[in-house]
């Protein structure tokens, strides 16, 4: 069965990595990001919280 693609902002990246739910949603839908995209994750995995943690979480998927 073919996958339902979509397209995740970084703030989507965030919230869903923030709440343990990003490798679900991995598992089951066919994520596309933008260059722009992965580069505010590169950016804000540099932050010392709980947002930084996130997109680090985030970003190795990428």
């Amino acid at each position: 069965m073919r996958k339902i693609s979509l397209v995740a902002d970084t703030s989507a990246l965030v919230s869903l990595a923030s709440a343990s739910l990003l490798s679900l949603v991995l598992s089951e839908f066919d994520v596309v990001v933008t260059d722009i995209v992965v580069g505010e994750l590169d950016a804000m995995s540099t932050f010392d919280d709980t947002h930084g943690r996130a997109a680090t979480r985030g970003f190795g998927k990428y």
